[in-house]
């Protein structure tokens, strides 16, 4: 079972509007088992020294359109669904690079929903960020955007 220790300097919990530190994380099997300002540190532990760092919980978007590539459109409409469903998958792996850990899906109009991307990451077969597909509708200034 890996593990590691973040050595923080600073770190935003999101609980609180105020930042602690110094604070260390136990990371075992990618999930954070203990936050502290002394963690134990197994003696098989990798250390991450963040000490000059504010470490912050992963961010939420709230408005992403996965299985959709805006700069492609006309080559995407010819996509068979599995095609679209996979390029989804690969989209959420680069927010989660950029710290996006959360992800609700606005879907597309036509084609491929998100459904497979969504049920991939709670089976495990993706150890990545959690999808939330859109189901219901959601008000906006100028309408409604309809759910799937």
């Amino acid at each position: 079972m890996p593990k590691t220790v973040i050595v923080c300097g600073k770190l935003f919990d999101g609980l609180s509007d105020t930042v602690s530190g110094p604070t260390e994380l136990l990371i075992e099997d990618d999930v954070i088992a203990e936050v502290s300002a002394s963690v134990g540190r197994p003696s098989d532990a990798k250390v991450l020294d963040l000490s000059d760092r504010t470490v912050c919980p992963g961010f939420i978007d709230t408005h992403v359109h996965l299985c959709v590539d805006g700069l492609n459109l006309a080559r995407q409409t010819l996509q068979c669904s599995p095609a679209k469903a996979l390029a989804g998958l690969y989209y959420a792996q680069q927010y989660m690079r950029y710290g996006f850990t959360t992800l609700r899906d606005m879907g597309q109009r036509y084609g491929a929903r998100t459904a497979p991307n969504r049920r991939s990451s709670h089976d495990q077969r993706d150890r990545g960020s959690r999808r939330h597909a859109r189901h219901v509708s959601v008000p906006v200034p100028h309408g409604t955007v309809q759910g799937g």
